[in-house]
Protein backbone atom coordinates (compact mmCIF):
# COMPACT_ATOMS: atom_id res chain seq x y z
CA UNK A 1 0.00 0.00 0.00
CA UNK A 2 1.31 3.55 -0.37
CA UNK A 3 1.68 5.38 2.63
CA UNK A 4 3.62 5.26 5.37
CA UNK A 5 3.36 1.47 5.62
CA UNK A 6 5.44 0.51 3.27
CA UNK A 7 8.16 3.22 4.40
CA UNK A 8 8.42 0.50 7.35
CA UNK A 9 9.24 -2.80 5.00
CA UNK A 10 12.64 -2.94 4.64
CA UNK A 11 13.58 -3.78 8.84
CA UNK A 12 10.04 -4.34 10.70
CA UNK A 13 9.83 -7.11 12.84
CA UNK A 14 6.53 -7.43 14.06
CA UNK A 15 6.23 -9.68 17.34
CA UNK A 16 3.00 -9.56 19.94
CA UNK A 17 4.04 -9.35 23.61
CA UNK A 18 1.52 -6.82 25.82
CA UNK A 19 -1.72 -7.50 26.81
CA UNK A 20 -4.43 -5.32 25.84
CA UNK A 21 -2.76 -4.61 22.14
CA UNK A 22 -3.60 -6.78 19.31
CA UNK A 23 -2.30 -8.40 15.70
CA UNK A 24 -4.60 -9.36 13.25
CA UNK A 25 -4.46 -10.87 9.52
CA UNK A 26 -6.01 -8.08 7.83
CA UNK A 27 -3.11 -5.64 9.80
CA UNK A 28 -1.51 -2.76 7.27
CA UNK A 29 0.61 -4.96 4.23
CA UNK A 30 4.41 -3.76 4.33
CA UNK A 31 5.39 -4.92 0.91
CA UNK A 32 6.44 -1.19 -0.85
CA UNK A 33 3.83 -0.63 -3.62
CA UNK A 34 2.19 2.18 -6.14
CA UNK A 35 0.78 0.38 -8.38
CA UNK A 36 -2.39 1.34 -9.06
CA UNK A 37 -2.41 4.39 -7.20
CA UNK A 38 -3.76 7.44 -9.09
CA UNK A 39 -2.23 10.69 -8.73
CA UNK A 40 -3.95 13.95 -8.36
CA UNK A 41 -3.97 16.01 -10.94
CA UNK A 42 -3.42 19.56 -9.21
CA UNK A 43 -1.05 21.16 -6.66
CA UNK A 44 -1.54 19.85 -3.12
CA UNK A 45 1.73 21.74 -1.60
CA UNK A 46 -0.99 24.71 -0.65
CA UNK A 47 -3.21 22.59 1.26
CA UNK A 48 -0.95 22.28 4.17
CA UNK A 49 1.26 24.85 5.33
CA UNK A 50 0.72 25.39 8.84
CA UNK A 51 2.02 28.84 10.22
CA UNK A 52 3.88 28.80 13.21
CA UNK A 53 2.10 30.63 16.46
CA UNK A 54 -1.88 29.82 14.70
CA UNK A 55 -4.25 27.61 17.02
CA UNK A 56 -6.72 25.24 14.87
CA UNK A 57 -9.80 25.69 17.21
CA UNK A 58 -12.25 22.26 16.19
CA UNK A 59 -15.64 21.94 17.47
CA UNK A 60 -17.27 18.35 18.36
CA UNK A 61 -20.76 17.97 17.79
CA UNK A 62 -21.73 14.45 18.94
CA UNK A 63 -24.76 12.66 17.86
CA UNK A 64 -25.15 10.03 20.49
CA UNK A 65 -23.57 7.49 18.42
CA UNK A 66 -20.07 6.56 20.50
CA UNK A 67 -17.00 8.04 18.45
CA UNK A 68 -14.15 5.31 17.73
CA UNK A 69 -10.33 5.35 17.78
CA UNK A 70 -8.12 3.20 15.54
CA UNK A 71 -4.54 3.21 15.25
CA UNK A 72 -1.09 1.32 15.38
CA UNK A 73 1.49 2.17 17.60
CA UNK A 74 4.99 0.79 17.32
CA UNK A 75 7.66 0.27 20.01
CA UNK A 76 10.89 -0.10 19.26
CA UNK A 77 13.40 -2.58 20.54
CA UNK A 78 17.05 -2.19 20.22
CA UNK A 79 17.52 -2.88 16.43
CA UNK A 80 13.76 -4.50 15.46
CA UNK A 81 10.17 -2.80 15.88
CA UNK A 82 7.12 -4.31 17.45
CA UNK A 83 3.84 -3.14 16.52
CA UNK A 84 0.47 -3.22 18.05
CA UNK A 85 -2.89 -2.28 17.54
CA UNK A 86 -5.68 -0.25 19.41
CA UNK A 87 -9.07 0.36 19.31
CA UNK A 88 -12.18 1.52 21.38
CA UNK A 89 -14.41 4.50 22.06
CA UNK A 90 -13.87 8.22 22.39
CA UNK A 91 -15.78 8.95 25.90
CA UNK A 92 -16.69 12.43 25.73
CA UNK A 93 -16.93 14.70 29.06
CA UNK A 94 -20.36 14.16 30.96
CA UNK A 95 -23.02 16.45 30.43
CA UNK A 96 -21.59 18.23 27.08
CA UNK A 97 -22.64 17.75 23.51
CA UNK A 98 -20.15 19.53 22.16
CA UNK A 99 -16.29 19.26 22.95
CA UNK A 100 -13.58 20.77 21.17
CA UNK A 101 -10.05 20.24 20.21
CA UNK A 102 -7.47 22.97 20.12
CA UNK A 103 -4.30 22.20 18.32
CA UNK A 104 -1.05 24.94 18.47
CA UNK A 105 1.62 25.14 15.53
CA UNK A 106 4.69 25.16 17.67
CA UNK A 107 7.38 24.75 14.94
CA UNK A 108 8.62 23.36 11.73
CA UNK A 109 12.02 21.62 12.52
CA UNK A 110 13.88 19.11 10.04
CA UNK A 111 14.15 16.46 12.70
CA UNK A 112 13.21 16.71 16.35
CA UNK A 113 15.30 15.67 18.91
CA UNK A 114 14.07 13.61 20.73
CA UNK A 115 14.74 11.04 17.86
CA UNK A 116 18.44 10.83 18.51
CA UNK A 117 16.95 8.06 21.28
CA UNK A 118 16.48 5.86 18.53
CA UNK A 119 19.20 3.41 17.13
CA UNK A 120 19.94 3.76 13.89
CA UNK A 121 17.65 1.78 11.90
CA UNK A 122 14.87 3.90 13.44
CA UNK A 123 16.89 7.17 12.54
CA UNK A 124 16.65 6.06 9.09
CA UNK A 125 12.92 5.45 9.19
CA UNK A 126 12.22 8.94 9.67
CA UNK A 127 14.79 10.24 7.73
CA UNK A 128 12.27 9.52 5.36
CA UNK A 129 10.33 12.27 5.89
CA UNK A 130 11.28 15.95 4.64
CA UNK A 131 10.47 17.89 7.65
CA UNK A 132 7.66 17.37 10.95
CA UNK A 133 5.58 20.37 12.20
CA UNK A 134 5.51 20.40 15.93
CA UNK A 135 2.10 20.41 17.20
CA UNK A 136 0.73 21.67 21.31
CA UNK A 137 -2.12 20.22 22.41
CA UNK A 138 -4.12 22.97 23.86
CA UNK A 139 -7.39 21.39 24.77
CA UNK A 140 -8.89 17.77 23.92
CA UNK A 141 -11.99 16.67 25.07
CA UNK A 142 -12.35 13.56 23.56
CA UNK A 143 -8.52 12.63 24.66
CA UNK A 144 -8.16 12.00 20.89
CA UNK A 145 -4.44 11.92 22.10
CA UNK A 146 -4.71 10.47 25.27
CA UNK A 147 -6.58 7.78 24.78
CA UNK A 148 -7.25 5.46 27.63
CA UNK A 149 -4.69 7.01 29.64
CA UNK A 150 -1.77 6.96 27.05
CA UNK A 151 -0.77 10.22 27.55
CA UNK A 152 1.20 11.86 24.45
CA UNK A 153 4.67 13.06 24.97
CA UNK A 154 4.82 14.83 22.10
CA UNK A 155 2.83 15.25 18.25
CA UNK A 156 3.96 15.81 14.96
CA UNK A 157 2.72 15.72 11.48
CA UNK A 158 5.60 14.46 9.74
CA UNK A 159 5.67 15.85 5.63
CA UNK A 160 6.91 13.84 2.99
CA UNK A 161 7.35 15.86 -0.84
CA UNK A 162 9.53 16.20 -3.65
CA UNK A 163 10.14 19.79 -4.05
CA UNK A 164 10.39 19.96 -7.45
CA UNK A 165 6.74 18.33 -7.75
CA UNK A 166 3.96 20.06 -6.76
CA UNK A 167 1.55 17.10 -6.88
CA UNK A 168 3.67 15.37 -4.21
CA UNK A 169 2.71 15.33 -0.36
CA UNK A 170 2.37 12.76 1.94
CA UNK A 171 1.41 13.58 5.82
CA UNK A 172 1.71 11.52 8.76
CA UNK A 173 0.14 11.82 12.11
CA UNK A 174 2.78 10.75 14.56
CA UNK A 175 2.36 10.74 18.04
CA UNK A 176 5.48 9.79 21.06
CA UNK A 177 4.48 8.23 23.84
CA UNK A 178 6.51 6.80 26.91
CA UNK A 179 7.63 3.80 27.63
CA UNK A 180 6.10 1.22 29.72
CA UNK A 181 7.62 1.36 33.25
CA UNK A 182 7.41 -2.56 33.63
CA UNK A 183 9.83 -3.01 30.16
CA UNK A 184 12.92 -0.08 29.43
CA UNK A 185 12.54 0.64 25.73
CA UNK A 186 12.65 4.04 23.95
CA UNK A 187 9.45 6.19 23.19
CA UNK A 188 6.63 4.44 21.69
CA UNK A 189 5.24 5.70 18.90
CA UNK A 190 1.76 5.87 16.45
CA UNK A 191 1.69 7.08 13.09
CA UNK A 192 -1.13 7.36 10.73
CA UNK A 193 -1.45 8.97 7.22
CA UNK A 194 -4.24 11.82 7.10
CA UNK A 195 -3.17 13.51 3.79
CA UNK A 196 -2.11 11.81 0.52
CA UNK A 197 -1.47 12.49 -2.80
CA UNK A 198 -3.20 9.47 -4.68
CA UNK A 199 -6.52 7.62 -4.91
CA UNK A 200 -5.94 4.05 -3.78
CA UNK A 201 -6.95 0.62 -6.16
CA UNK A 202 -10.31 -1.11 -5.23
CA UNK A 203 -8.19 -4.15 -4.35
CA UNK A 204 -5.73 -1.75 -2.01
CA UNK A 205 -9.20 -0.62 -0.03
CA UNK A 206 -10.70 -4.29 0.30
CA UNK A 207 -7.52 -5.88 1.67
CA UNK A 208 -6.38 -3.15 3.95
CA UNK A 209 -7.86 -2.87 7.30
CA UNK A 210 -7.29 1.23 7.71
CA UNK A 211 -6.51 3.36 4.84
CA UNK A 212 -7.31 6.83 3.68
CA UNK A 213 -7.72 7.19 -0.18
CA UNK A 214 -8.47 10.20 -1.89
CA UNK A 215 -12.37 10.77 -2.90
CA UNK A 216 -12.31 14.44 -4.81
CA UNK A 217 -12.27 18.13 -4.88
CA UNK A 218 -15.65 19.66 -3.60
CA UNK A 219 -16.93 23.64 -2.51
CA UNK A 220 -18.03 23.26 1.31
CA UNK A 221 -20.74 26.00 2.55
CA UNK A 222 -18.64 28.76 4.25
CA UNK A 223 -15.54 28.26 1.86
CA UNK A 224 -16.73 30.06 -1.13
CA UNK A 225 -15.18 28.85 -4.29
CA UNK A 226 -11.86 26.81 -2.88
CA UNK A 227 -11.76 23.37 -3.90
CA UNK A 228 -11.68 21.38 -0.85
CA UNK A 229 -9.84 18.09 -1.36
CA UNK A 230 -11.91 14.94 -0.16
CA UNK A 231 -10.20 12.40 1.75
CA UNK A 232 -12.14 9.33 2.96
CA UNK A 233 -10.85 6.63 5.87
CA UNK A 234 -12.20 3.11 6.04
CA UNK A 235 -11.36 1.18 9.53
CA UNK A 236 -12.56 -2.71 8.97
CA UNK A 237 -14.53 -4.17 11.92
CA UNK A 238 -12.00 -5.19 14.36
CA UNK A 239 -14.62 -7.71 16.06
CA UNK A 240 -17.70 -8.22 17.40
CA UNK A 241 -17.11 -6.01 20.63
CA UNK A 242 -18.24 -2.27 20.98
CA UNK A 243 -15.05 -1.10 20.50
CA UNK A 244 -14.00 -3.12 17.71
CA UNK A 245 -17.27 -1.75 15.40
CA UNK A 246 -15.98 -0.99 11.91
CA UNK A 247 -16.33 2.95 10.75
CA UNK A 248 -15.13 5.62 8.37
CA UNK A 249 -14.14 9.22 8.59
CA UNK A 250 -14.63 11.76 5.60
CA UNK A 251 -12.18 14.46 5.96
CA UNK A 252 -12.12 18.04 3.79
CA UNK A 253 -8.85 20.15 3.82
CA UNK A 254 -9.14 23.86 2.23
CA UNK A 255 -6.14 25.77 0.39
CA UNK A 256 -4.37 27.50 2.91
CA UNK A 257 -6.18 26.07 5.59
CA UNK A 258 -5.41 22.54 6.20
CA UNK A 259 -8.63 20.14 7.71
CA UNK A 260 -11.71 22.16 8.20
CA UNK A 261 -13.93 19.59 8.38
CA UNK A 262 -14.48 15.95 9.60
CA UNK A 263 -17.41 13.50 9.65
CA UNK A 264 -17.05 9.86 11.28
CA UNK A 265 -19.79 7.05 11.07
CA UNK A 266 -19.74 4.39 12.74
CA UNK A 267 -21.45 1.56 10.85
CA UNK A 268 -22.92 3.93 8.62
CA UNK A 269 -24.77 6.02 11.26
CA UNK A 270 -22.44 9.53 12.15
CA UNK A 271 -20.90 9.71 15.22
CA UNK A 272 -19.48 13.06 15.75
CA UNK A 273 -18.28 15.92 12.99
CA UNK A 274 -15.73 18.16 13.29
CA UNK A 275 -15.78 22.22 12.19
CA UNK A 276 -12.95 24.24 12.21
CA UNK A 277 -13.83 27.74 14.63
CA UNK A 278 -10.97 29.61 13.75
CA UNK A 279 -8.30 30.09 10.24
CA UNK A 280 -5.39 31.22 9.71
CA UNK A 281 -6.69 33.07 6.56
Amino acid sequence: MRNIYYLLAAFLIVVLLAAGCTQTSNAPSFEPTSQGYTKVPFSVKNYYSPVTGVELVYKIKLTGVDPMIHYYYLWPNGENVDIYEKNGRLLPPAKSDDCFLIIKIKSVEKSPKNLLQYEQTMRDFFKKFTDFIQLEIVRDDLDVFEHRGEESKEVFWARTYDENDPYSLIINQIVFYPPEARIPSEDRFSVRTIFTDSKAPAEEIEKTADILTLVGVEKLPGYGELPCIHFLRIVKERDKSKIGKAFTEDTWYAPGVGLVRLEQKVEGKTSMIWELQSSPV
